[in-house]
């Protein structure tokens, strides 16, 4: 998993797991999201890198790499953005627009 692939998480308990609803820290209610880095997170180590991989971000968002990735080049982001996946609106779990 590249290193530079970021990741929305609580603001409260650092974890993406509590982000996408399925350990939900006590904070949860009244936090907001913030955005980490593979690597920021790994040095965190709060939680499994099975919340954060490629095939979990797919299964939430429909790509694996929804925020893209710190610093990419603007040919990577074209090729990102390329992807042939459909845009769509997604609603997260605490019910907001996207």
């Amino acid at each position: 998993m590249n290193d530079n692939k970021i990741i929305e998480i609580c603001s409260e308990c650092l974890t993406a797991s509590c982000w996408y609803g399925e350990f939900m820290c006590d904070e949860a209610r009244e936090g907001g999201t913030i955005k980490k880095t593979v690597h920021e997170l790994r040095e965190l180590n709060l939680e499994n890198e099975g919340n954060w991989s490629d095939e979990r971000m797919e299964d939430i968002y429909g790509v694996p790499y929804p925020h893209g990735y710190k610093g990419t080049p603007n040919e990577q982001i074209k090729q990102i953005s390329a992807a042939g996946r459909p845009q769509q609106l997604i609603i997260n779990v605490r019910g907001e627009k996207k």
